[in-house]
Parts: C-alpha cells; sequence; structure tokens
C-alpha cells in the first residue's frame, strides 16, 4: 500500500487529528515517569540509521518536556559495542560515543540515563527504575514501530501481570519512525498505534 492508498483511507486524519491533546499540568508532577527513547545523534544527526524524520522530532520532544519540569525522566538509550549481536540485524549504529549522545535540545532535561543493547529497553528498566513510585508513564522518542512498540507493550503487559493500575500512555506528536524501502513511516506509524491502542497502550496527540 503506498502513500496515496494511505490518505485515499483516511487513516492519516483518523490516527493523527483524531487523537485528543491532554492538559500537561495534569503530569506535571513527580508520580509521574516520562520515557525518553534513542533521542541521540546516532539517529537524530548522523550515522548508519539517521533519519530526517528522527531529526524533525527534535523539537516536538524538547517542547513536551519543557511542559513537565517536575516530572522524572528516563533517558533509555542505543549503546551498542562493535560485538552487538543486534547488528545481525540493522546496520552498526551507535557504537561510538558520539552517536550515544543524546541530542542537545533533549540533554539539557536532568533525568536517569539507563544504556540497552536491544531494541526493548524494559529490560534495564525495569531493572533500574522503581515502578511503585508512578502512576503514569508517558512515552516518547524513536522508532514507533521498534523501540516505542516493543517497551510502551512490554510495560502494559508487565503492569497486568503484577496488577498494577498504571497508565502507559504514547503520543502521535512526540514518536516518529524512519522512511525506507518497503518501510512506509505513516503505514508503519498507524499499524503501531493501532496495535498499542488495542493492546491497552492510551494514545494521544499531544500535551497543551
Amino acid at each position: 500500500m503506498n502513500e496515496k492508498q494511505i490518505k485515499e483511507l483516511n487513516c492519516l486524519e483518523i490516527e493523527y487529528q483524531n487523537k485528543p491533546s491532554l492538559l500537561a499540568r495534569t503530569y506535571n508532577n513527580s508520580r509521574c515517569a516520562v520515557i525518553i527513547l534513542d533521542m541521540v545523534d546516532g539517529f537524530c544527526s548522523h550515522g548508519a540509521l539517521y533519519s530526517p524524520r528522527m531529526k524533525g522530532l527534535i523539537d516536538r520532544v524538547a517542547g513536551a518536556l519543557d511542559y513537565l519540569p517536575n516530572a522524572i525522566k528516563f533517558f533509555i538509550n542505543d549503546v551498542h559495542t562493535p560485538d552487538s549481536l543486534e547488528f545481525s540485524d540493522y546496520p552498526p549504529h551507535c557504537h561510538t560515543l558520539e552517536e550515544q549522545k543524546i541530542v542537545s535540545d533533549i540533554a539539557r532535561n536532568k533525568g536517569v540515563i539507563i544504556e540497552k543493547d536491544s531494541t526493548n529497553g524494559i529490560f534495564n528498566f525495569l531493572k533500574y527504575a522503581d515502578v511503585s513510585l508512578y502512576d503514569n508513564y508517558l512515552i516518547m522518542g524513536d522508532c514507533t514501530d521498534i523501540c516505542i512498540l516493543q517497551f510502551s507493550l512490554s510495560l502494559k503487559a508487565y503492569f497486568n501481570e503484577i496488577k498494577k493500575a498504571a497508565n502507559v500512555l504514547v503520543f502521535t506528536d512526540y514518536v516518529d519512525t524512519y522512511d525506507a524501502p518497503m518501510h512506509n513511516a505513516e503505514l508503519m506509524n498507524i499499524f503501531a498505534f493501532k496495535n498499542m491502542e488495542q493492546s491497552g497502550v492510551r494514545i494521544f496527540k499531544s500535551l497543551v
């Protein structure tokens, strides 16, 4: 399905324009954890997996964080070694100090930095974060259909397993994925949003 066909189905309008925005002041407190995934130079500035769409995400995520000075931030970032097993599936990326740096406009925010050596940051997040401290989990960053999707579904499933009533929220304005042959970014975003939504992750447009 090409982009024209997607638009003919009104998928973009339904998924992006029909989602409500939330009042930021409701989440600007210490019971809210903001998860920022992979907003690093290796995706947003340069490197084998750099994407202009990720670069365009920087200002939107930075603006969202400005709304939430009192929320607790967790920066979960790819930090690979040359022998990373992930390189059998993806080109080598985020294996240099330059590529592992959080982009400057995001790095001005204080928070807990957690490294990961796979697409799913849930393993080290649960190792280092005390989930009993938070009621709301706001997830931002890239890529929608890979790291965001895996983390969100895993976190929601974990909360179901331990019977913890907590909100897992993803915002269409604050996540994105890349364009490539056989990987239409708009289509993959829609698939990911619907997958998350049907699994109990709450999807919204933005914070206001």
